[in-house]
This record gives structure tokens, C-alpha cells and sequence, in this order.
């Protein structure tokens, strides 16, 4: 389908507004003042595949961490094994799943369209309370990833619009502050279903067929920018190392070394050749965390135009891998 370029663009600015309403609402409803004041929250709209077609943030490091959620629930086999149905809602804080750490709390809603599973949307934000071994959620004296309090994988914490006051109920039992999480927890629920009351008016408006291509034009575009803006680049490989003496690892340096390659298709390969051992402490980064971090810099630093979805992902690859020069430096 070849798509109106004037309708196109109406369609992309009612969609942006649409989400940052979204974003507005569980901003407004947190009982977190880290959501409320400092702003850290996400409402997004995602392709069925997991890919997102556009994002309305208050902090960008959130923009690729529901595309793996959505994706483990494939891995998963929800639809065969748990059920995806319309008026679910699910909630994800394993920070190995998707997410920057265990505070960082997303539910994931999918959208229908005729019985058709047409997208997903979802809302993020910050807990500032989740069990762990100190209140508050950011925990020096975490030495293991246990230590982060409770971990949510993706479990179905609503089920046809009907919550399931079981989930809700482990939830709560297993936090100090039950009252701010519940809210927490219904400031997203009620972002994502004003997300998607009006993105069902978005679909009435302009059709399901042109919602659809629309949504995956979206993210095609932000692909081609991206590549377009990288070949605007050097080609080769360029390299970087710096070491950290706070990271507990007990009088060793913690080893940082990063390599990017640009290649001139427009491809930028972001590699890990060092990599130091676990800390025994609460400051390692979760993969996630690290494909969040590469994201916040180039969105900063060289994709500032761009509009924000999964797209640049597609001319982007994170890799964390062991040389033989590595692993002799590591000895």
C-alpha cells in the first residue's frame, strides 16, 4: 500500500499525541516521586513482532526494553501456552527479560482489531519499592541478582479487562510500601487502556489497513535514517578502554573496552572484546541495560532527528564477546 504523505504525517501526529497522553496519565496517577517529578515513564505502541513504532518517553533509555519483553513472550509460546486475549495486561520487572534494573517496571497490553492481534502497547516506570534487601530499590549491599527484590517475567497480571487480585496480591505481599506500588501498578494499567481506547479511534479514523502499514512505515523510515545518518561517518573501526577502581572488584581496575565499527552499508557493529568478571556488588549491567545505554548515546549524540522507534535497531548490533587478547588480559 502506498501511503498519502499528508495523511501519513496526520496519522503520525495524532499517534504522537495520543501516547504522550498516555505518558501524562500514569505520570499524573504515580505515587512515585521519581515518575512524577523527575519524569521517568514510557507509553509506546509496538508492532506484533515486538519492533516499537513510535515511543513518548520522559527518558530514553526505556526504548528498546519492552521489544524484549513482547519478544520473550514469543520465545515463550504465550499465545499456545497462557493466552494472549483482548483486555490482558502483563507486567515485567526481570531486568534480564527488559528493563535498566528490578525497579523498572513495564505493562504490556495487546491491542485487537477484529479479533486480529494488531499491536501492543505498554507503559513503564519507575517502582521506587520492590522487596529488596533495603527499601527503596537501589541496594549497595545487593550482592546478587536475588538480592533486587521480587522479579515479575512477563506474567499475566490481568486477564480479558478482570485483574487477577492472586498476582495482585503476590505482588504486594512481597513489598514493604503496598499502597504506592498498587497505585504504581494502576497508573500504568490506566495509561495503557487510555492508550488504547484511543488507538482503537486512531484505527476507526483511518482504517486497519492503513493503521498497519502505517505503524510498520514508521518504523521502515527510522531504519532508513539511521543508515542514511551512519554512512555520514567515517568507515572503520574505532576504539575505546577505560577502567573503574570502584567497582568491588578488590584491588583490580574493572576493564571497559569498546569497539564500533562503521561499516558503508550504513551498518554500526558495537562490540565488547573485554569484558571484566561480575562485581560482587550492585553495579553490574544487565544486557538490556547495556543495549539501553548504546541506544541513550546515539540518540543523544547522532540520532537526535530521528523519530523514536525500533528501526534504528535494525543498523545496529551489540555484541559481547571474548577475544583470545581478551581473555590473556583477563588472566
Amino acid at each position: 500500500m502506498v501511503l498519502d504523505p499528508v495523511r501519513y504525517e496526520t496519522f503520525y501526529q495524532k499517534l504522537d499525541k495520543i501516547l504522550n497522553e498516555g505518558k501524562e496519565v500514569i505520570r499524573y496517577l504515580s505515587a512515585g516521586v521519581i515518575t512524577r517529578e523527575s519524569g521517568e515513564v514510557q507509553e509506546a505502541i509496538y508492532l506484533p513482532n515486538g519492533e516499537a513504532a513510535h515511543v513518548a518517553a520522559g527518558i530514553l533509555m526505556h526504548i528498546l526494553n519492552i521489544t524484549r519483553v513482547i519478544r520473550y513472550m514469543e520465545a515463550e509460546k504465550y499465545t499456545e501456552d497462557i493466552g494472549i486475549y483482548d483486555g490482558d495486561e502483563f507486567i515485567n520487572n526481570d531486568a534480564y527479560i527488559g528493563g535498566m534494573h528490578n525497579p523498572d517496571t513495564g505493562i504490556v497490553a495487546p491491542i485487537f482489531s477484529d479479533g486480529k492481534l494488531t499491536a501492543y502497547c505498554a507503559a513503564i516506570s519507575h517502582t521506587t519499592e520492590i522487596g529488596a534487601i533495603e527499601p527503596g530499590g537501589m541496594c549497595p549491599l545487593a550482592t546478587e541478582a536475588i538480592h533486587d527484590g521480587i522479579h515479575l517475567p512477563a506474567v499475566k497480571l490481568v486477564e480479558r479487562s478482570k485483574m487477577r487480585r492472586d498476582v495482585l496480591n503476590l505482588i504486594l505481599r512481597a513489598v514493604r510500601d503496598t499502597t504506592s506500588v498498587e497505585l504504581d501498578i494502576r497508573a500504568r494499567l490506566a495509561g495503557n487502556e487510555r492508550t488504547k481506547r484511543r488507538i482503537k479511534e486512531l484505527i476507526d479514523e483511518f482504517g486497519l489497513p492503513f493503521f498497519e502499514e502505517a505503524l510498520r512505515k514508521l518504523v521502515d523510515d527510522a531504519e532508513a535514517f539511521t543508515r542514511a545518518r551512519i554512512k555520514m561517518l567515517r568507515p572503520g573501526i574505532y576504539r575505546a578502554r577505560t577502567y573503574d577502581e570502584n567497582s568491588g572488584l578488590r584491588e583490580r581496575l574493572a576493564t571497559m573496552e569498546v569497539e564500533v565499527e562503521v561499516t558503508e552499508a550504513g551498518d554500526l557493529l558495537v562490540r565488547v572484546p573485554v569484558v571484566s568478571p561480575q562485581d560482587p556488588g550492585f553495579n553490574n549491567a544487565y544486557l538490556p541495560a547495556v543495549e539501553a545505554w548504546v541506544f541513550v548515546m546515539l540518540l543523544q549524540l547522532l540520532l537526535y532527528d530521528c523519530r523514536w522507534n525500533g528501526g534504528l535497531a535494525r543498523a545496529i548490533k551489540i555484541c559481547l564477546l571474548y577475544t583470545s587478547d581478551a581473555a590473556d588480559e583477563e588472566d
